[in-house]
């Protein structure tokens, strides 16, 4: 590190906690959130991932969109990682799963449905609706293929011809270390070392966000943000829970009143009120 380099870190120090610093360094891509931050505003890194995956080296992204949310008919919300459009109105969503129960058929099924369901104006003809493309980057092999990449497509059964509705699932296996593009990709994804990163691109960013003032502040913002929003989270998890403990309470005051008053048995008040084991246990000890 250079002359700049200690005076930018030991100011850093100074401004920001060392635990944000400390968790800032051991982030990587592979975290959703940092994933974001690096591709917010970073077409490139947006491209040069969709390229290597899907083997399209000119792909080039006009819109860039991170996070994305849209709400189904039913009211069922979905928030994209990642959302792009392509020079050829191509949509796609990158999307990182680490937890292998995150990254099933169904939910994949859904997150397509709910990207193409943003792609047509009313009225508009349904030949009108562009490809779509929805990539799981995981990480582990959750298909147990032993592949880098697994491409899911709607097919005939009876002749296996491809049905063509445009609409494409990929699975990007993060455990992939092959000696290939996809590979080269992975080990970035799990890197956090931005020195240690192979794609300049992707590499470039990293620094960015985690050896310049400006991008480091951006980080801790982040950081404070995610305290703020889990710290909300609680509260709102505590009320809840403290609800419904006072509507238990009430219950079980009014059950006991019931019973006292011979207006009903301690068997007929706890069928009415459909009291749990736990709480009849509770009623017979406070008569």
């Amino acid at each position: 590190m250079g002359c700049k380099g200690r005076i930018w870190a030991m100011r850093a120090k100074s401004k920001w906690p060392e635990e944000d610093l400390a968790r800032i360094r051991a982030l990587r891509l592979i975290d959703d959130d940092f994933m974001k931050v690096c591709f917010a505003g970073s077409p490139e890194c947006v491209e040069f991932v969709l390229r290597t995956v899907l083997n399209k080296p000119t792909l080039s992204v006009r819109q860039l969109t991170v996070p994305s949310q849209r709400t189904g008919l039913r009211g069922r919300s979905v928030i994209f990682d990642v959302l792009a459009v392509d020079a050829d109105g191509k949509a796609y969503d990158i999307e990182i799963q680490r937890s292998d129960r995150g990254a099933g058929s169904r939910r994949a099924r859904f997150y397509s449905a709910a990207l193409d369901f943003g792609l047509l104006g009313k009225g508009d003809s349904f030949e009108a609706l562009p490809e779509s493309y929805v990539l799981f980057i995981t990480e582990n092999d959750v298909l147990g293929k032993g592949v880098a990449v697994t491409h899911i497509e709607r097919i005939a059964v009876e002749d296996g011809v491809a049905f063509g509705d445009g609409a494409h699932i990929v699975y990007v296996n993060g455990a992939w270390r092959g000696r290939d593009a996809v590979g080269r990709l992975m080990r970035d994804f799990f890197c956090a070392d931005p020195a240690k990163m192979k794609s300049p691109v992707l590499k470039a960013r990293a620094v960015e966000l985690k050896e310049t003032e400006k991008g480091v502040g951006t980080m801790c913002k982040m950081l404070e943000q995610m305290r703020e929003e889990a710290e909300a989270r609680g509260e709102a998890r505590g009320e809840a829970r403290g609800e419904a403990r006072g509507e238990a309470r009430g219950l079980l005051a009014a059950a006991r009143i019931m019973v006292a008053d011979g207006i009903a048995s301690l068997d007929q008040v706890v069928k009415s009120l459909n009291l749990t084991k736990s709480q009849e246990r509770t009623l017979r000890a406070m008569l």
